[in-house]
């Protein structure tokens, strides 16, 4: 069971006796300099044609540096939509994806 505050300065939630002290959101702009293509590619994930068709989740992978943050950030953006971005840096990848 999770229970849910207001404060003025954050957001803190409560999930099994931990209680958990939110950032408030923020409002980031990032324009994508890259190759066109690729986001284009990623915009095309989201397409829905018909009413039964469901969005893909694209997953953005590649060596530091490259601009996948920047992309996953710019994607929505310039489609007029808001993102939310989750960091997984501690979330352990089988040596197999590599």
């Amino acid at each position: 069971m999770s229970t849910h505050s207001q404060r003025a300065d954050a957001r803190t939630v409560t999930v099994q006796g931990v209680t958990l002290h939110l950032a408030q959101p923020m409002t980031m702009t990032q324009d994508w300099i890259g190759n066109r293509e690729i986001l284009k590619q990623l915009l095309a994930c989201w397409l829905v044609i018909d009413e039964r068709d469901l969005p893909l989740s694209p997953r953005i992978t590649g060596q530091p540096g490259i601009g996948k943050t920047t992309l996953a950030m710019a994607a929505p953006a310039s489609a007029s939509r808001t993102s939310t971005c989750f960091n997984a840096r501690r979330i352990p990848v089988p040596k197999t994806c590599w």
